[in-house]
Parts: structure tokens; sequence; C-alpha cells
């Protein structure tokens, strides 16, 4: 009987801990799926915070150039270090000390907590010779979700936008794709609330205004930049960036 009662209890405890690792994932993908609807849909932005939706058609042009003066941290290198695509104009960095400072933080922890399980799971079998399986798999499963956002946030630092003269180039770690402003077809610019853990406070935890420049090319490609990802600057540059474009057929 008490074997009976020991196998019930381990049944119910695994199943609990399924349960909260299912509904962490859910709440996950729940938010990501929010911040998408929200910036796909007019509705979802607060009157307070949005901006009244910008689109530009470029279908008559044939040619777009990028005349501006350059960003003066510029060395000549930099400036023709692609030269197809004409002189490099400005740069426009990620949020590096964000990321990286989150990056850090979350590893961190993940090490932290790793090594006090694993600490007290050694002890723990030293001393019961018997250890509890599902609590050592939710831990698990909190330190891969806390590594993953970790190097996710150390992985956003390696972004920057690069806008040449006769076209923009997206560059991370990892990819490098380039545009030609004669292939964009049009430019849509708005602001919506990113949903956070604490909703209705305007912190980095709850709502908070991001600004979105969003590129549509004529092959149907979509280039999405935004301020939750890039400096501030972004706004700055990208609204001086529409506006030459428009004036410089």
């Amino acid at each position: 009987m008490q074997i009976l009662n020991n196998i019930n209890i381990d049944i119910i405890y695994w199943l609990l801990t399924i349960a909260v690792i299912a509904v962490i994932i859910y709440t996950i993908i729940k938010k990501h799926y929010m911040d998408f609807k929200a910036v796909n849909s007019s509705n979802e932005r607060n009157d307070d915070a949005k901006k009244e939706l910008v689109q530009i058609s470029l279908e008559d042009v044939k040619e777009r150039l990028f005349v501006a003066q350059a960003d003066k941290d510029l060395t000549g290198y930099n400036r023709n270090e692609l030269p197809e695509y004409g002189p490099l104009i400005s740069v426009i960095k990620s949020k590096r000390g964000k990321h990286m400072s989150g990056g850090i933080f979350l590893i961190a922890f993940a090490l932290a907590i790793t090594y006090s399980v694993l600490s007290n799971y050694l002890r723990s079998i030293a001393a019961n010779g018997e250890y509890q399986s599902y609590m050592l798999v939710f831990i698990i499963f909190i330190i891969i979700i806390f590594i993953y956002y970790g190097l996710l946030s150390f992985y956003e630092c390696t972004y920057n936008i690069r806008l040449y003269k006769k076209g923009m180039v997206v560059k991370s770690f990892f990819k490098k794709y380039a545009y030609l402003y004669k292939d964009i077809r049009t430019i849509k610019t708005y602001e919506y609330k990113k949903r956070g853990l604490f909703q209705g406070r305007k912190t980095f935890a709850g709502n908070r205004r991001v600004w979105v420049c969003d590129l549509t090319f004529h092959d149907n490609t979509r280039l999405y930049l935004d301020t939750d990802r890039y400096i501030p600057e972004l706004f700055e540059k990208m609204t001086r960036w529409e506006k030459n474009l428009r004036n410089n057929r």
C-alpha cells in the first residue's frame, strides 16, 4: 500500500510539473503572438501611444538614392566597403548595452541556478539515496529557458542597419541581407505598445512604445525594423531617410 501511495504521489507531481511547463511555454508563445498581433493591427494600439499610420507607395519610381550627409564617425574605408551600393551614409546599431546586460544577467542567473540545483541534488542523493526526478526535469527546463533568452540577447547585439546611397544592408553575426531602394514598393511607419509582464505600466516590464519602419518590396519580401531591437535614433534616421527617398527621384 505504501508503495502504491508513493507511485500515486509521484504521478501527481509529474503531472503538475508537466502542467507548469506547458503553462510557461503557452505564456511565452502567447506573448510573442500578442506582440505580433499588436504590430499588424492598428486596433491593438492604444490611442495615447499610436501614431497615424504612414504608408508611402513607391510604385512609380524607377530609381531611388539616399543623398545625405554621412555620419561623422564613418571612416573613408567604411564608407566604401560595398562599392556596388555606393558609399555608406549612415549606420544604425542595435541596443547593445541593453542586450549585453540582459544576456549577462540571464546566463549568470542560469549558471547560479545550475550550481545550486546540482549541489543540492548531489547532497540529497548522498544523504537519502534517492532523488526527485520531476523536480530535476523542471529545473533543467527553467535553466534552458534562461540560457536560450540569454544567448538570444547576446545575438541581438550583433544587429545593425547600414544605409548606402543605392541600397541598405541588415547585418547580424550569422546573417546579411542586402536590398536596393528601387525595389521598395511601400514604406509604413507607425508606433504600437509592446506588451510586457505588467500591463498598464510604461516600464521595461510593462507596456512601452515601439516605433516601427515596415518595408515591402516588389517580390513581397517584408523588412521589419523597430526600436525594440535598434537604438532610438532609428526613428530619426529612418524618417530622414524616408523623406530623402521621396525627394530624390
